[in-house]
């Protein structure tokens, strides 16, 4: 009878199999550690699950497309399996499973190799290009260069962790985590409060005033003043036309 299952953590990482098929293998590499063996049926194994005699056969043969654990031989009634893991069984309509020893630095570089390729890690150039697409960081108007000192200390901090959360888990999709790292810097910078668009009629008045100036240094035969006011007036003159457009 098991009694408990003791799960390692780099099997309980193994994020892509469902949490049974983890105890599964947990209960392979449980026997495997104390070099005794054990032969279990499907139906023990599903009682020790708490999971159906057909589940179990799934989750096998799962862990096996994975390379997890091989099958190396299967006839009638009986399944073997090798590669520093054994099963073996008989009789009825079941299969019965005896594992042996196997080096539990197999596991570890499966392990490593799927950490591997779960995620394609961020240069500093990927994340300040992201981050400044960031609602949070446009609000604040931060200039280029410190949003990159931003990205910066946070491809810092993450490479320093192995690209892990503060839970030990394998982080899969990094921007998600760096909005969350912006949102934590800038939580005490206020967003920039942008002035309004003027309206038609505010453009039109300040028209009028560079108006009545250019008039009165043209009479005062102040050309070079005159020439200024009348600049400003053809780049108001251009924004009424947008504004105008805007509110048609």
């Amino acid at each position: 009878m098991v009694h408990f299952i003791r799960v390692p953590v780099h099997i309980w990482h193994m994020v892509e199999l469902q949490p049974g098929q983890r105890m599964l293998l947990a209960l392979v590499v449980g026997f495997t550690v104390s070099g005794k063996g054990r032969t279990m049926t499907n139906e023990g194994l599903s009682q020790t699950l708490g999971c159906s005699p057909r589940t179990v056969r799934r989750w096998l043969s799962d862990l096996n497309d994975r390379n997890l654990i091989t099958i190396t031989d299967q006839g009638g009634h009986r399944v073997a399996m090798g590669v520093d893991t054994a099963m073996s069984g008989g009789g009825g309509h079941s299969y019965g499973h005896h594992i042996r020893k196997r080096k539990e630095i197999d596991m570890n570089h499966h392990n490593n190799e799927r950490e591997m390729k779960e995620m394609n890690r961020p240069s500093v150039a990927d994340v300040t290009t992201y981050l400044l697409t960031v609602d949070r960081v446009r609000e604040c108007a931060l200039a280029v260069g410190d949003v990159r000192r931003m990205a910066s200390d946070a491809v810092a901090y993450y490479e320093a962790t192995e690209w892990r959360t503060k839970d030990g888990q394998p982080i899969t999709t990094w921007r998600n985590v760096m909005r969350a790292w912006a949102k934590r810097q800038l939580k005490d910078v206020k967003a920039v409060q942008r002035r309004p668009a003027p309206s038609a009629d505010e453009i039109r008045r300040d028209i009028a005033w560079h108006t009545k100036r250019r008039d009165n240094y043209e009479q005062t035969d102040r050309p070079h003043l005159a020439h200024s006011e009348q600049h400003s007036i053809n780049i108001l003159r251009d924004a009424l036309d947008a504004a105008e457009k805007g509110e048609a």
